[in-house]
C-alpha cells in the first residue's frame, strides 16, 4: 500500500505518459495539434446559491491536490496555496430571448476552444450565468492534465455533497504520491514482461485509419472538433448489452467494434489500429478511486 509523503507533497513530480502526451499536443508542430484535451461541460440548476457554490468549490480546491496543479520546466507541481478562485457571474435575468442565446453561444465557443496556460492557474475554468426565471446555467471546462473523466464525477459528486453541507473526511492519499508508486512498479520485472511484448508487436500493428480527407490535415491551423451523439431507447441498450454478453464482450467494445466497422468501409486499407485511453487506477490504496488526476 503507498505511503502518503507529506514533506515532499509540493516538490515537482514526473508526468505520466497519458499526461505527456496531452502536454504534446498542444504544440503546433504536430498536425492537428495548437489544441487541448479537455471537458466541457454545461448544468441548469433552478434556484442555485452562487456563492454557495463558491465556497464549496474552495474547499474541493484545498482538498484535491491537482486543482491547484500547474506545469513548470515539463514537470507537475502542486501549488501550496492559491488565490480564492472567483467564479465568473454573468447576469442575464432580465435579458431578452436574442441576447440570452448570444452570450451563452459566446461563452459556450469560448469555453470549448480554450487552452489553458499550462504554468499559471488554474487549469479549469466555472463561470455561471443567471438566466431569466431563476436558473443558472452552469458552464465548466476542465483541462484534462488535472482529471481526467472519472475524477471529474468524483469532483461534481464531491462538490454538490459540499454545496449541501456535508462533511467529507480528509483524504489520507495525494495523486502524487500514487504516480511515484507507479513509476516505481514500472522496474519491475511484470512490466518489463508487458513491455517486451509490445515492444516485439508494435512493429506489426498496422498505422491508424486511412480516411478520405477533404483538405490535409497539415492545413487546418487551428482544429475544432464537434461533437455528435445519439440516444438509444432503454430497451433497445438492454438488448444489445444482453447480446454482448452472449459473445463475452463488454457493451463498450460491442459500440468499438460497430465504430471500426463503419471506419474500414471508408479506410483505404481495411487493418488499421485504434488507439483508446482508458480508466487505469491500480488498486494500491483504498482511496485511489477518490483520488481527482489524470489515470
Amino acid at each position: 500500500q503507498i505511503q502518503r509523503n507529506e514533506a515532499l507533497r509540493y516538490e515537482p513530480f514526473a508526468l505520466n505518459d497519458v499526461q505527456h502526451a496531452y502536454l504534446s499536443g498542444r504544440d503546433h508542430g504536430f498536425e492537428l495539434g495548437g489544441t487541448a484535451c479537455h471537458l466541457y461541460l454545461e448544468f441548469s440548476l433552478s434556484e442555485a446559491d452562487v456563492p454557495s457554490l463558491s465556497r464549496a468549490l474552495q474547499q474541493l480546491i484545498q482538498r484535491h491536490d491537482m486543482l491547484r496543479m500547474v506545469v513548470e520546466d515539463g514537470m507537475q507541481k502542486i501549488l501550496e496555496t492559491v488565490p480564492a478562485y472567483e467564479i465568473e457571474c454573468l447576469d442575464l435575468a432580465d435579458a431578452q430571448a436574442d441576447e440570452v442565446a448570444a452570450v451563452l453561444s459566446n461563452t459556450r465557443d469560448g469555453l470549448e476552444a480554450k487552452v489553458h496556460a499550462v504554468g499559471s492557474w488554474p487549469l479549469f475554468d466555472v463561470v455561471a450565468t443567471q438566466l431569466p426565471g431563476g436558473t443558472t446555467q452552469l458552464h465548466l471546462s476542465f483541462d484534462l492534465l488535472i482529471a481526467d473523466a472519472w475524477s471529474i464525477w468524483v469532483l461534481l459528486s464531491e462538490w454538490q455533497s459540499l454545496y449541501e453541507g456535508v462533511e467529507l473526511p480528509e483524504l489520507q492519499l495525494h495523486f502524487r504520491d500514487y504516480c511515484l508508486e507507479e513509476q516505481r512498479l514500472q522496474s519491475g520485472e511484470s512490466y518489463a514482461k508487458a513491455q517486451k511484448y509490445w515492444l516485439s508487436r508494435i512493429h506489426d500493428l498496422p498505422l491508424g485509419p486511412e480516411l478520405p480527407l477533404a483538405q490535409p490535415l497539415a492545413d487546418i491551423e487551428q482544429p475544432t472538433f464537434k461533437r455528435y451523439q445519439h440516444k438509444m431507447a432503454a430497451d433497445d441498450w438492454l438488448q444489445l448489452k444482453t447480446m454482448a454478453k452472449q459473445f463475452g464482450i463488454t457493451p463498450s467494445m460491442l459500440l468499438c467494434t460497430a465504430y471500426a466497422m463503419v471506419l474500414s468501409t471508408w479506410s483505404k486499407r481495411p487493418d488499421f489500429t485504434l488507439n483508446l485511453t482508458l480508466f487505469n487506477r491500480w488498486p494500491l490504496h483504498p482511496e485511489v478511486d477518490q483520488l481527482v488526476g489524470d489515470f
